[in-house]
């Protein structure tokens, strides 16, 4: 849709409601309520009927940002009209109730990050989460608080793909002591992946890096970048580290031949059911097509991967909303690394390295998905509305240099 500016009025108003935003996910991936005793107060919940009154009182000057909002709500639909028919229908509800429950968190971001200064707000405060979790992970075996982020496998995918914004960041602030934390941040992220020892988190990381490298204008000065941070990992990872990695190429190794056949059975859960089976719905119909070499009887075995969730899930039309919304997300990154703003702006390369952080960071988490079944997770559905608003800003700063 075509640009509006937000007016001063209105951006004071949405002041709270921004507040809301950025503590709903403060509450979705810090997981304070794990740590304090505050879970009994249902926070995540009361922020989302918080929310969704936002959206129900929304001015009409405000719009949701990106055709991505349609897609969102295509995929959601898609997961809802499974419910009644999928042979787990509360294993479908299941999915598609914490699917809506995600869409006013989403939603508020693609209405109210329409500055820079908020959308940089927001990505501090994204990587200060980052940064919190690693620490946290350090001292508790490699594993987050809670939610999404328990498991050390998606623990280190939040890392990575928040780790690049981190970087933007480091560039587009002046004061040397925010860079000073800053840069610890990344150290210690880098040090909780080393903590983690997840295969799937490390994939992901070289993948990221790569691409980083591929985009980025400074090859040699971002090679070196590289380089220290593998040297960080190799230094604090030791032995043991550097022989888990090694065993990644190994298709024959126990883990790695499990995902293989589970791969397998979810592809044949695919061709006969090509408009698939309903969320949450692989784990249930496993038995019906795992491997004579898994024992017998392996109902609740996930995929390990998301796109052999995505396959037999929620079949061709699913697979195509999903790739439309990937599709979208990259058209709109493209826009963003070929702007030029004039040099009189404060910061004329602000948005061109943010599409390469969100290159760098979807093909962090792609690489690192492959091996997770993280489908239905908050944080691609992040990226994707993070995306859409970051156009609609820099659209925004150039409209302001044209009148």
């Amino acid at each position: 849709m075509p640009y509006t500016s937000p007016t001063d009025s209105t951006k004071s108003k949405d002041t709270f409601w921004f507040s809301a935003t950025i503590l709903f996910m403060i509450i979705e991936f810090g997981r304070p309520q794990d740590v304090l005793p505050l879970g009994f107060l249902r926070p995540g919940l009361i922020l989302t009927l918080i929310l969704i009154i936002f959206l129900l009182t929304k001015k009409k000057e405000q719009a949701v940002h990106g055709s991505q909002a349609k897609w969102i709500i295509y995929f959601i639909l898609l997961i809802t009209a499974y419910v009644p028919i999928a042979v787990n229908n509360h294993y479908a509800y299941l999915i598609a109730r914490y699917m809506w429950l995600q869409v006013p968190f989403l939603f508020a971001c693609l209405i109210l990050i329409n500055t820079k200064k908020r959308l940089t707000t927001f990505l501090i405060w994204l990587v200060g989460i980052m940064i919190y979790l690693s620490i946290y992970s350090l001292f508790h075996n490699g594993q987050g608080p809670g939610g999404v982020v328990r498991d050390e496998n998606d623990l280190t995918l939040f890392i990575v793909i928040v780790l690049p914004f981190a970087f933007v960041l480091l560039i587009d602030i002046k004061s040397s002591f925010y860079r000073c934390i800053l840069f610890i941040g990344i150290i210690i992220s880098l040090l909780a992946i080393v903590t983690a020892f997840s295969r799937g988190g490390f994939v992901g990381l070289i993948a990221a890096a790569c691409v980083a490298w591929l985009f980025s204008s400074k090859k040699v000065l971002f090679l070196i970048i590289i380089l220290f941070m593998a040297g960080i990992i190799y230094i604090f990872g030791g032995e043991s580290y550097q022989r888990e990695m090694s065993t990644i190429t190994d298709t024959k190794e126990n883990t790695a031949r499990e995902r293989i056949l589970s791969w397998q059975a979810g592809w044949r859960m695919f061709l006969d059911n090509p408009l698939g089976v309903g969320g949450g719905n692989f784990p249930v119909r496993f038995p019906q097509y795992q491997s004579e070499e898994f024992q017998r009887g392996m109902w609740g075995r996930v995929a390990h991967s998301l796109w052999f969730t995505l396959l037999p899930e929620l079949g061709i039309i699913g697979t195509w909303i999903y790739f439309s919304i990937i599709f979208q997300n990259l058209r709109d990154i493209s826009f963003m690394k070929k702007i030029k703003l004039p040099e009189k702006d404060a910061s004329p390369i602000f948005f061109n390295n943010l599409a390469i952080a969100f290159y760098t960071s979807l093909a962090g988490f792609f690489a690192s998905a492959t091996f997770l079944s993280v489908l239905y997770y908050p944080q691609f559905w992040l990226l994707t509305s993070l995306i859409a608003a970051s156009k609609f800003t820099a659209m925004g700063r150039i409209e302001n240099y044209q009148q």
